[in-house]
């Protein structure tokens, strides 16, 4: 007998045996490349899905045998290389992302008859063997040993492809926990910071809400102040109306003359050259080193050496000079120390001084001064022929005690007595004039021995046809009111107290100022000459008044210059 030796010869087989061959060869490729890829794997994992491996498998056997049934419904038959077709397949199972549960299952359970099947044969092999050492050995059959491999190859596989997603969950549920607590610690981190920027609002609206309550107390603080600066005033001029208004009873009562030296108080009202100091004490003296003295000079060609002379025993208590010249002409003699200004030559004199009061005053006197500071207004030259009223100037020192009494205001110029027209010697002036003062006026001024330039301009000025016009001008609603009796100070030479020179509005020194630069040689400067004691003095009382008219007899003075002028006698 011929020996088999197990192997089998293509050549001899039959037709539909190679068929099947071919056909287990096909299939053994397409399970060769039966992979599951890991987008399939991530995309199902992002749509929340949890499944397990055998849902995954059953799932896709699913599809692919739906889409086997329409191919059979068509009626379609495809051939397609192994090669071609094993590469569709690989495109097409990346786009997959349903998992066959039942699939699984299958193959669990033939892995499992595969494995009874291999104890069967195994049992069926040794029966084999044990039969074959018997008998002759007999050949195997190809078909079973092809199914035989087919299985092994699809069990290893689908163990392959469960490891395979079993890795890819694995990662997957790696990389999503990692994401979640990413996450988490993001939220604690914006909580905590949420809760910092609370904090912190928190602690700016109570920082907010005491700095509004130190504000309010600092108000309320403010205010109880200002009430108390205001109980303080209303008593102290409640105080200094009682005192006043004893003092005026004193004077009612006691005052024996207002042109005498028996009486102390009424004595000086007359020429306002001897007057109650300011705090009422007969015993008091100005000291000049408590006075703060403020100079201002309206020079055009003058020397100034005779300054020192007329100033003499008061340089301690002089804190500024200011020199204001307007004619081009060189300042000589100006005491040390003294500012020089040059201005247009406008105005004159009167011009220079309300220039001052706008301009300078407050860059000289310091805050809190001015109840100590008095202010001369002095023309570059004092001698004789330059006087045009009275016989002589006054002292430094008397003006100052004039300036510093409880009138404020001195007068370089006395009023002078038997001065006017050859008067008789009982025939005195006063320092006052009444309200015909208002109807002076001067239609030109030709006295000019210093030959002066008038630069052309016209004197008179339609605008103020007499004094009260340009009174009015100067805006009589915010000027002191005209008196029964105001002060006349002749000669451009006076001394004033800051105090005095406040109490006027500032609206009038500046249209005093402005009314005075038309021009150099103006009516407007006799007017604003008959003004400045008005302006600058202390208004009187009635029972100062009064007494001053009953001096007089009612008597004043009609014809110019001198229109309502005081006099006593036959004048």
């Amino acid at each position: 007998m011929t020996r088999r030796t197990g192997k089998i010869s293509t050549a001899t087989l039959p037709l539909y045996v190679k068929f099947l061959m071919i056909l287990a060869i096909i299939q053994v490729f397409i399970l060769t490349n039966y992979v599951i890829t890991e987008d399939e794997v991530l995309l199902l994992t992002e749509e929340g899905t949890n499944k397990s491996v055998s849902e995954y498998l059953e799932n896709r056997s699913r599809a692919r045998n739906g889409n086997e049934k329409k191919e059979k419904n068509k009626g379609k038959k495809e051939t397609v290389p192994a090669t071609k077709k094993a590469s569709n397949s690989n495109n097409k199972r990346s786009s997959e992302i349903v998992v066959s549960k039942e699939k699984l299952a299958e193959n669990e359970r033939k892995l499992d008859e595969s494995a009874d099947g291999d104890v069967v044969q195994n049992t069926h092999q040794s029966q084999s063997q044990s039969q074959a050492q018997s008998q002759p050995q007999s050949q195997p059959d190809p078909m079973e040993e092809i199914a035989k491999a087919q299985r092994e190859q699809k069990v290893n596989k689908e163990r392959e492809v469960a490891a395979q997603l079993a890795a890819m969950t694995k990662r997957v549920n790696a990389t999503r926990i990692q994401k979640e607590q990413q996450a988490h610690e993001r939220q604690v981190a914006e909580e905590a910071q949420a809760a910092a920027a609370e904090q912190h609002h928190q602690e700016a609206q109570a920082q907010a809400y005491a700095n509004q309550i130190a504000e309010e107390k600092r108000k309320e603080i403010r205010r109880q102040e200002k009430r108390e600066e205001a109980r303080l005033v209303k008593e102290a001029r409640q105080l200094e109306i009682t005192e006043d208004r004893h003092i005026e009873e004193e004077f009612v009562k006691g005052c024996k003359c207002v042109q005498c030296k028996e009486d102390e108080v009424c004595g000086g009202l007359w020429k306002a050259d001897r007057l109650p100091t300011i705090d009422h004490d007969k015993d008091y003296t100005p000291d000049p080193h408590s006075l703060k003295i403020h100079i201002v000079v309206s020079h055009c060609k003058s020397d100034l050496h005779w300054m020192s002379k007329f100033i003499k025993g008061y340089e301690h208590s002089i804190v500024s000079t200011h020199i204001i010249t307007k004619c081009g002409a060189p300042v000589h003699g100006a005491p040390e120390g003294a500012t020089i200004q040059e201005l247009p030559n406008v105005g004159r004199c009167d011009h220079t001084y309300a220039y001052y009061i706008n301009n300078i005053l407050d860059e000289k006197v310091k805050k809190g001064e001015e109840n100590d500071s008095i202010v001369f207004f002095l023309k570059d030259d004092m001698s004789s022929k330059n006087m045009h009223q009275g016989s002589a100037w006054n002292k430094f020192d008397s003006m100052v005690q004039l300036a510093s009494s409880d009138n404020g205001f001195a007068c370089g110029v006395p009023p002078w007595d038997s001065a006017y027209h050859n008067y008789e010697e009982s025939c005195s002036c006063s320092a006052y004039h009444d309200p015909n003062l208002l109807t002076f006026t001067i239609e030109e001024y030709d006295r000019n021995i210093k030959g002066y330039d008038d630069n052309g301009v016209d004197f008179m000025s339609e605008n103020y046809p007499n004094l009260g016009s340009f009174y009015n001008h100067l805006d009589s609603e915010k000027a002191l009111p005209m008196p029964k009796l105001v002060q006349v100070c002749y000669g451009g030479i006076f001394a004033a107290s800051v105090n005095n020179l406040k109490r006027t509005d500032d609206s009038i020194w500046k249209m005093a100022e402005e009314s005075l630069t038309r021009g150099n040689n103006i009516h407007e400067g006799h007017y604003m000459e008959r003004l400045w004691g008005h302006l600058m003095s202390k208004p009187l009382e009635q029972y100062q008044i009064d007494a001053i008219k009953n001096h007089a007899n009612d008597n004043y003075v009609e014809q110019f210059p001198f229109n309502g002028l005081l006099c006593k006698g036959d004048c």
